[in-house]
């Protein structure tokens, strides 16, 4: 029993809750806890400070097991149900009662509850004010609303209203239309609207981060119900749009800034043109970015890296690769398919650079022939340069192919990664699931870059659990299986682009375009980086480790296969998601 002062103490507290408490924007409901409260009064009042914690977190999920076991937890909830009249108060006391049971009961209530918050921010909403309230409320009630299939038909009509509604403000809906983003609510069939509204809401923002918000998701939508009609639409306007970004460069200007700054804009409006099929603003963009990159100097500078053993570079890449691994399963197969930095490419400025360096300190390399041998002990002049750079690439490479197999191996480990993991990924979220068509003996083919590939992937996945588990791994399979995919697709990217897949030789004969012709067309130099077209050259032509060749003319033998063959090719591969299909672009 609580003494009478305590029962005082208690009742302010509770007075306190029922004036001030929030949803949102309650920082810390410690301020109206009694002061040196006994033994008694903080058992009950602990079990009000869950009122702060966010259900949906991970740490609220980790004190569950032991919410469960305190069998005093729901008797005290349903009593002080009887007695708040605060509707945010009623909202959090129901949220937590349903957290710890799972009692759809509480859900129906609990959700029923989260719609008065709703309405109550959307009607003290003013435009030229922020909408986090709304949005942290809805995206609450949204995720609660998957644990019933019912909850989750009724929330898509409820949100769908509010979109229809003429009253509600163009920021509410931009934020409604983010969080069906983020949330993934929608079936494809009901997201045909949405795309239209974006672009709506867009031309009639006047704050242009709103402006490429809105565009954004209308693409992700657009492309989402495959309606390449207005995908190509909204990606012009987006290529408009970054024009705005562009800071007028002054020759004599001292900032160096700001032409770097441009570079990375017009590589935007050239890949937003170049996928709307817009080839005169693309071509006026391309020569505007050569003439940008007429006044980018980059200056040399000289940067020791703060690592004095092997010890704490380990221990650097692994804090860095801890951090990595807690993306989720789109986020890790995304990274995979991108490549880039962030997974240890070295970009190709600086392997530049590292060559230009060289030949200054080593200048007596200019009167000597650089020499290559191939995997049968031939011999072949190459230019010194070309050799040099590839010589560093090489070496650059062995420490990210070895930061890639540890990235693996903990993504497979904690099953955020697997084949079937990537190949959902590659059919839902890219062009490798796009149905595709030949025409063959006057038959219609169809098939799509997944099916071409899956097989091959699949085997990747196989040996690489093998060697996880210290085992022998066999190779030879998915190395000769991809690499000779990987020319397939390629071909497919620059026909469906409209370019020559075919050639006349010397003898005036029609031959098809192989690799090296493929690699050096218009279509592939424009889709893809340089760090791209490095890891192609370097993987599967003679530039580089050859293993095309080698492989269709069966020079490997069997202990020529390893498994950093089958991770390049594997990556070559993956980094084709970078192509959107031409006439994928003009289907509905």
């Amino acid at each position: 029993m609580l003494s009478l002062d305590e029962q005082e103490k208690l009742h302010k507290f509770y007075i306190g809750l029922e004036l001030d408490f929030k949803l949102c924007g309650l920082d810390n409901i410690y301020q109206y806890f009694p002061e040196k409260p006994s033994e008694g009064l903080r058992a009950i009042i602990k079990i009000d400070s869950l009122l702060q914690i966010n259900y949906l977190s991970d740490s609220f999920n980790s004190q569950l097991p032991t919410l469960k076991q305190d069998i005093t937890i729901i008797p005290y909830i349903e009593s002080r149900l009887k007695q708040v009249q605060n509707i945010h108060l009623k909202t959090k006391y129901l949220h937590l009662i349903y957290a710890i049971t799972k009692d759809n009961r509480y859900l129906d209530k609990c959700i029923t509850s989260y719609k008065e918050v709703l309405n109550e921010y959307y009607e003290s909403y003013e435009q030229r004010y922020n909408i986090v309230d709304f949005e942290e409320v809805l995206t609450t009630m949204i995720e609660l609303s998957k644990k019933d299939k019912e909850q989750k038909r009724q929330m898509v009509i409820f949100v769908k209203n509010y979109l229809k509604s003429p009253k509600t403000p163009n920021r509410i809906k931009t934020i409604i239309i983010e969080i069906l983003q983020q949330t993934n609510i929608l079936p494809t069939q009901e997201c045909t609207e949405i795309p239209e509204i974006a672009i709506n809401l867009a031309s009639l923002e006047l704050d242009k981060n709103f402006t490429e918000k809105n565009l954004l998701i209308g693409l992700h939508f657009a492309n989402k119900i495959q309606n390449y009609k207005i995908a190509k639409q909204i990606n012009e306007a987006l290529g408009d749009y970054e024009y705005s970004n562009i800071i007028a460069f002054e020759k004599g200007n001292q900032n160096l800034a700001i032409p770097l700054m441009n570079k990375e804009v017009y590589k935007r409006i050239v890949n937003y043109y170049g996928a709307a099929h817009q080839t005169a603003k693309m071509n006026k963009a391309l020569l505007e970015l050569k003439e940008n990159d007429q006044h980018i100097i980059i200056p040399k500078l000289t940067v020791k890296i703060p690592v004095k053993n092997q010890n704490e570079k380990n221990r650097l890449i692994k804090q860095y690769l801890d951090r990595l691994i807690q993306e989720n399963s789109s986020q890790i197969c995304l990274r995979l398919c991108m490549g880039g930095n962030q997974l240890l490419f070295i970009p190709q400025d600086k392997i530049n650079a590292s060559v230009e360096e060289s030949e200054k300190r080593f200048y007596y390399t200019q009167f000597m022939q650089s020499v290559v041998v191939d995997v049968n002990g031939n011999d072949r002049i190459v230019d010194n340069t070309e050799h040099l750079r590839y010589e560093y690439y090489r070496t650059a490479l062995s420490i990210t192919l070895g930061f890639i197999r540890q990235y693996l191996t903990a993504t497979i480990s904690s099953k955020k990664l697997s084949y079937s993991k990537l190949s959902k990924f590659l059919l839902n979220k890219t062009f490798f699931g796009y149905p595709l068509e030949i025409i063959r003996n006057e038959k219609i083919i169809s098939y799509s870059w997944l099916q071409v590939i899956d097989i091959g992937v699949k085997e990747f996945f196989k040996q690489f659990a093998k060697a996880m588990r210290s085992q022998d791994a066999d190779w030879r399979f998915t190395i000769e299986f991809l690499s000779l995919k990987f020319e397939g697709i390629l071909r497919d990217i620059v026909s469906l682009s409209g370019e020559n897949i075919v050639k006349q030789n010397r003898k005036g004969e029609i031959e098809s375009c192989l690799l090296d012709d493929l690699l050096r067309t218009d279509i592939i130099q424009h889709t893809f980086d340089e760090e791209d077209i490095m890891l192609f050259y370097y993987t599967l032509t003679h530039k580089g480790l050859n293993i095309r060749n080698n492989v269709a003319h069966c020079f490997y033998k069997p202990q020529d296969y390893y498994a950093d063959q089958a991770l390049l090719v594997l990556l070559c591969i993956l980094r084709l998601v970078k192509f959107i299909p031409s006439d994928a672009l003009s289907k509905k």
